[in-house]
């Protein structure tokens, strides 16, 4: 069972987010206080977007109705996230009109960036430059998936400081943040896609490093409800098998662990057409053997640092 520093811990950090999905005013105000003094100081509004799950847009506690589509909506986007920095004309003109002639492409670039500032008005200007297109914010800008990012980030800071406590509590405020794996519509976007890939990585490394860490702490309830979730990000993904089957022996639940090694062998040989690995069965033959205790069969420790925990989001 976890100590109560270990709760508290979690739960300090858990209360910041709680009402994630609340309008962003209201995320505004839940923010911890090192996330609230690095916003800008302005008397502009708050621009919120959210890109995870879904496409919305909010100035202050106020959410833009009408959204634009298709190519707008991608490139205001784009123009959000790459806020602190220029994109230049002719890398527009490419990814949104590959097979334009250049007239055509600039041409059809300036009527969508119309449409954009119309949609971002008053919440900044977008501005040219010799080196390309800016958008300039008049207020603080909130972006979930770059709160998923800083989130995940400090998680895995934390955790490669041996502070694992308080590394599964960021954890856990990076996945309040980010909600359910849901396909969206940045996946098949050429100008988002790669940050669509970048989320769902994250995700599946931070929902992988999570139960990790809640079966070292012998938390095996959540350990049980973090994999599952992983599986159903992965359903392939034979460590999270692994870890089911050992939390439900663990528990006292031995039926449970074979029906998952069962379901695992199904959805490998379905999906992929392979049996699972040597060190799977192993596990299944161990722990259907009853000659393991419970405690040996968690109690495998926090394993080293997340291999993303260098990475940095991109702006």
């Amino acid at each position: 069972m976890l100590n109560d520093e270990h709760t508290t811990s979690r739960n300090t950090a858990m209360a910041s987010v709680n009402r994630a999905s609340a309008a962003p005013a209201d995320i505004l105000l839940d923010m911890p206080a090192c996330l609230r003094t690095s916003l800008p100081r302005s008397n502009g509004p708050l621009l919120s977007m959210k890109v995870i799950g879904g496409f919305e847009l909010w100035l202050d506690d106020m959410r833009v109705e009408n959204l634009p589509r298709g190519k707008t909506r991608s490139l205001l986007k784009l123009l959000l996230l790459r806020r602190h920095g220029p994109l230049s004309r002719t890398r527009l003109c490419n990814l949104y009109w590959p097979e334009a002639d250049a007239g055509s492409a600039r041409n059809s670039l300036h009527v969508t960036l119309h449409r954009v500032r119309r949609a971002l008005d008053p919440a900044g200007v977008i501005v040219h430059q010799d080196e390309g297109y800016q958008f300039l914010p008049n207020g603080p800008v909130w972006i979930d998936s770059e709160q998923f990012l800083q989130r995940s980030d400090m998680g895995a800071l934390l955790d490669a400081r041996g502070k694992h406590v308080e590394a599964i509590a960021h954890y856990e405020a990076s996945l309040v943040l980010h909600g359910l794996d849901q396909i969206d519509e940045d996946s098949q976007d050429a100008a988002l896609s790669g940050l669509a890939q970048q989320l769902r990585d994250r995700h599946n490394q931070v929902l992988q490093r999570l139960a990790e860490l809640h079966e070292a702490a012998g938390d095996l309830h959540a350990c049980l409800r973090t994999a599952l979730r992983h599986l159903s990000l992965d359903a392939c993904n034979e460590a999270a098998h692994g870890r089911l089957m050992r939390c439900y022996a663990a528990l006292g639940q031995p039926q449970l662990a074979e029906r998952q090694y069962r379901t695992c062998v199904r959805v490998l040989r379905e999906t992929l057409g392979v049996a699972p690995q040597e060190v799977t069965t192993r596990l299944y033959r161990l722990l259907t053997s009853r000659e393991v205790s419970a405690a040996d069969i968690h109690a495998n420790g926090a394993t080293a640092r997340p291999a993303w925990h260098a990475l940095h989001p991109s702006p």
